[in-house]
C-alpha cells in the first residue's frame, strides 16, 4: 500500500447553501464557517504563491505572472510578484522515491517558505516526514494575507508484515499519522493545528478488513474545526466516509473545505495506505 495525495479547491457556499442563518449544516454555523475558510485560504495562498513565483520567473509590474492558472487571485499573485523582486532564493528539490522539497529564503527576502516529504522504505514499511512552515517578514505582505506563519511537522508510517488470511497468503497492516502544528492569524490569532490517524487491519489477494481514520483539527479560540475521513475494507467493498464536527458530508464537500490550505492536509484528502 502506498502513497499520500492531494486534491482541489472551492467555495464555501456550495457546502451551506443560501439563507441558513446560525442553524448548523455540516458541523459548522454560517459565520464559523466564513472563519475557517478564510484561514483555509489564507493558509494555501501563502504555499501557492511560493510555488507560482518560483514555476514562473517573469512576473511584471502589474502583477500579472506568465502560465498563472486563471484561479489565482490577485493577493497571490501580489505575494508572487514580491518574492520574485529578485532578493528571495528558491530551492527545489526532488529526491528517487516520492520526496519533494522546496525552499524559499534570503535575508532580504520578504518570506521565508519550507516545504518538506521525506519518503523512508524498509521492505514492506514505509515512513513519510513531512514538514511545512512559512513566516511572513514584511509589513506590506501581511496586508495581503491574513495568516502570517505558518508551521506543521510530523510523521505518518504504514507497517506491512506477511501473514495468512483466510487460509491465503496475505498482509498484516498497521499504522499511525501524527503532526502538530500551529498557524498564525491576524485577525483569530494564534490557532492550533493537529494531525492524527491510524490504519489496522488484514488483506489478501481475494479480501480485506482494514480500518483507517485520519483527523484534521484546527482550534479557534470559541469552537474547533474537526475534519475526519474514515475508510472500511470489508471483504471487497470499500467504504469511505468524510465528518465535519461529527456530521458526516460529502467526499467533494470535504475535498473543498480542505484543499484550500495547500500542502498542509495532504494527507487527510488522500487514502490513508
Amino acid at each position: 500500500m502506498k502513497g499520500f495525495g492531494m486534491i482541489g479547491v472551492a467555495v464555501c457556499a456550495m457546502l451551506l447553501g443560501a439563507g441558513c442563518g446560525l442553524l448548523k449544516k455540516n458541523g459548522l454555523t454560517q459565520a464559523q464557517a466564513a472563519r475557517v475558510t478564510t484561514t483555509l485560504d489564507a493558509m494555501g495562498r501563502a504555499q501557492r504563491a511560493g510555488v507560482q513565483a518560483q514555476a514562473n520567473p517573469e512576473i511584471d509590474d502589474a502583477g500579472s505572472a506568465t502560465a498563472s492558472p486563471a484561479s489565482v487571485d490577485d493577493a497571490q499573485l501580489r505575494i508572487a510578484q514580491r518574492l520574485r523582486s529578485g532578493v528571495c532564493q528558491f530551492d527545489m528539490k526532488r529526491d528517487t522515491g516520492l520526496g519533494f522539497g522546496l525552499e524559499v529564503k534570503g535575508q532580504q527576502c520578504p518570506m521565508e517558505l519550507q516545504y518538506s516529504l521525506v519518503v523512508e522504505q524498509v521492505g514492506l514499511n514505509t515512513k513519510l516526514t513531512q514538514s511545512t512552515e512559512f513566516q511572513v517578514k514584511d509589513a506590506d505582505l501581511r496586508k495581503l494575507n491574513d495568516v502570517d506563519s505558518l508551521s506543521l511537522k510530523g510523521t505518518r508510517e504504514v507497517n506491512q508484515e506477511f501473514t495468512m488470511v483466510g487460509g491465503q497468503p496475505g498482509l498484516k497492516i498497521s499504522g499511525k499519522a501524527a503532526l502538530k502544528g500551529a498557524v498564525h492569524s491576524q485577525k483569530e490569532g494564534n490557532l492550533p493545528l493537529e494531525i492524527v490517524g491510524s490504519i489496522g487491519g488484514e488483506q489478501s489477494n481475494r479480501t480485506a478488513n482494514v480500518h483507517s481514520e485520519l483527523v484534521a483539527k484546527i482550534a479557534y479560540p470559541d469552537f474547533t474545526a474537526e475534519f475526519k475521513r474514515t475508510q472500511d475494507f470489508d471483504g471487497n467493498t470499500k467504504t469511505d466516509k468524510y465528518y465535519l464536527n461529527g456530521d458526516e458530508m460529502t467526499q467533494q464537500q470535504f475535498s473543498e473545505y480542505l484543499g484550500r490550505a495547500g500542502v498542509v492536509f495532504s494527507a487527510v484528502l488522500s487514502e490513508f495506505k
